[in-house]
């Protein structure tokens, strides 16, 4: 698993120790390190090169990830313009204005589970 944010790297990485979960991911991809950001295209496809995906590999990888997020204009529509399936986090039912393309929509995040078993 791997964390995509926007942001300050140096808040973003104290943002994820402080809430306990730094462990469970195998990296952790900040824009700002990137130079790029969601939901540019070119942010996941930095994301695919520091993991030493190439071309190659890279339709296969995509179509096995995820990307999980609350934000529409950022997370779900940068998954959207990078090939990768999304799953919108949106505990209050706000309607897709945007008309954004999202994979799955979860109230909670305990539903994430019967998306990935």
């Amino acid at each position: 698993m791997y964390v995509v944010t926007n942001g300050v790297a140096a808040t973003q990485r104290k943002r994820i120790r402080a809430a306990g979960i730094w462990d469970y991911f195998d990296d952790v991809f900040i824009s700002e390190e990137l130079d790029s950001q969601k939901p540019q295209k070119l942010f996941f496809d930095r994301c695919l090169a520091r993991l030493g995906i190439g071309a190659d590999g890279a339709e296969e990888f995509l179509r096995t990830a995820l990307v999980i997020g609350d934000s529409l204009t950022s997370d779900i529509k940068g998954a959207f313009n990078a090939g990768i399936d999304s799953c919108w986090y949106n505990p209050s039912s706000a309607p897709n204005e945007r008309q954004i393309p999202v994979t799955y929509q979860i109230k909670t995040l305990e539903e994430i589970k019967e998306i990935l078993l």
